[in-house]
Formats: C-alpha cells, structure tokens, sequence
C-alpha cells in the first residue's frame, strides 16, 4: 500500500504569544512548522483596520519550531492586533495561523508620592513612599 500525501497541507502554528496575550517592549514570536515538503513562511501583523505589514519575508526554513522574528511592540501604537503565520510547501499548498494579542507599552505612572512628614521644613529627615502601575520604580533622595 503507498499512501500519496502530496496534497497534505503544511502545518503552521504560533506557540508565542498565546491567544490574547498583552505585549510590551521586544519579543520573541515563535512558531512551529513542518511539512515533509517545507518550502517558506510568512508573518505578518494585522492592525485593527485589517492592514497587513509583513514581519518576515518569504523566508525558506527547515521544518521544526524556532523564532520566527524579534519583534519591537514600541514600532506599533497600543493597540488589538493580530499575528498571521502562513506555511508553504513545494507543491503550492498552504495553511494559516493566527493569534490575536494587544499591544501595551504604556509607561508606569506613579499613583501617589507620599512626604513625610507633612508637611516639612529645612531640617526635616524626608521619606517618601512611591506606587506604580507596573515593575520599576525608581527613588531619588536629596540632602
């Protein structure tokens, strides 16, 4: 018996990020891709408005998982998007993969200083107390 798998599509799929993920700063965007026939990929980014921009090119690559592109989210305002892998093979045929991801590099803000005590005067040993949206904080003291 001889199966003839040659009209098979090839098999494209984004391990990173995950569906819905809230990205920031630069990326790696992973994906798998295997076909026996393995010809070339493309990524691409859909903005809200459904406009393509092309990631990577028409890449030849061997089947497997690996990085697709290093990706700098600060390229793009904040904002829904998604990602668009397309596969190809020798024989022409292709599949598609998507995964849907926002984009958020908002900086972190801080919520309140707090002084104390307050308030002060010359002689005062100050000490302030600081809260952020997100990681990082930074205190500056001055005599």
């Amino acid at each position: 018996i001889r199966i003839d798998n040659s009209s098979a599509l090839p098999h494209a799929e984004i391990t990173f990020p995950q569906p819905g993920a809230v990205l920031s700063g630069v990326i790696e965007v992973s994906g798998r891709l295997a076909d026996s026939r393995f010809s070339h990929y493309r990524l691409e980014i859909l903005d809200p408005q459904l406009v393509a921009d092309e990631v990577e090119g028409l890449n030849p690559v061997q089947s497997g998982e690996f990085v697709l592109v290093n990706f700098d989210t600060r390229d793009l305002a904040n904002g829904k998007y998604v990602f668009g892998l397309q596969a190809y093979n020798k024989e022409g045929y292709d599949s598609y993969s998507s995964v849907p991801f926002t984009i958020d590099n908002t900086p972190p803000t801080a919520s309140g200083a707090i002084l104390s005590p307050d308030p002060a005067t010359v002689s005062d040993t100050l000490s302030c107390s600081v809260s952020t949206t997100s990681d990082g904080c930074g205190c500056q003291i001055w005599d």
